[in-house]
């Protein structure tokens, strides 16, 4: 049983990289898990900038014939207290970091920063398709912010209708 659970494991990632992955697939998934790991937790004053639709493109800094879209979105914790908003740092640090885990990221700890009351780290789904996502968490409000982006995905404008004839 363990054989195949690691032979499944070790394949996984080489199935899933075995075609080419689309920036709407990509956008979808960076909404559901940007939705998904703001929500887990009560938040107060939740704020979401949702730039994973077509209106978002941004081809700027990618390949010709690619591009990438991002969501943001911040939220404050239950608490005005500055030290509880420090201590809520602390556990919330952990709580974030395994809702991550558990949608497939990991984290890149040489990009990370922590200490008590602020932590800023940065997490990378590798497959399907390329997502960072950038989780800062602090005691001063907004207390919790998450920035996610897509690799540069091969993306194509929808095509512009023809301008109807005259003749």
């Amino acid at each position: 049983m363990w054989v195949a659970l690691a032979l499944w494991l070790a394949l996984t990632p080489a199935a899933a990289c075995d075609r080419e992955h689309t920036l709407e697939e990509a956008a979808r998934i960076l909404a559901e898990d940007g939705r998904g790991v703001m929500t887990f937790d009560p938040r107060e004053n939740l704020r979401i900038t949702d730039e994973t639709g077509p209106a978002g493109t941004d081809p700027s800094r990618c390949p010709t014939g690619t591009a990438r879209r991002s969501f943001r979105a911040s939220g404050d914790f239950q608490t005005t207290d500055p030290a509880g908003a420090a201590t809520m740092v602390d556990h919330s640090r952990l709580m974030y970091g395994l809702a991550l885990i558990g949608r497939a990221y990991q984290e890149d700890d040489a990009a990370g920063l922590t200490h008590h009351g602020r932590s800023i780290r940065v997490f990378r789904r590798l497959f399907p398709p390329g997502i960072t996502i950038t989780l800062a968490l602090e005691a001063a409000r907004p207390n919790v912010e998450l920035a996610g982006v897509t690799d540069c995905l091969p993306y194509r404008p929808p095509a512009e209708s023809p301008t109807p004839s005259i003749y």
